[in-house]
């Protein structure tokens, strides 16, 4: 049986995807960054952020990027899996994103 490209393209899935980010930005800064990767993974995944959770300021293990700290927030985001690879892509050439992790939940 096959199934139809409108079934694939708008079937949803819940991940949860763990943000590194770099400590010195400013609220601002921060926010219009937030808003930048919201509009990704709208645009590419047909995504939304169900759920943000801000863990603050924190010590990493080992330095990434020359960065000793990074800021965590986790998000629970439903989207698409057909757009993640593009999604992933472009996260990943943020200059301010020092790390992050995407996993079905």
């Amino acid at each position: 049986m096959w199934l139809s490209l409108d079934l694939v393209f708008n079937y949803m899935s819940d991940y949860e995807l763990m943000l590194i980010f770099k400590t010195g930005l400013s609220e601002e800064d921060m926010s219009a960054l937030i808003g930048k990767i919201k509009d990704l993974l709208d645009k590419h995944a047909k995504g939304e952020v169900v759920k943000t959770d801000d863990w603050g300021k924190r010590t990493l293990s080992y330095p990434i990027k020359n960065q000793t700290d990074g800021r965590y927030q986790v998000w629970q985001v439903k989207a698409s899996p057909g757009g993640l690879a593009e999604f992933s892509t472009r996260l990943r050439r943020e200059e301010n994103v020092l790390r992050f992790l995407l996993t079905v939940k």
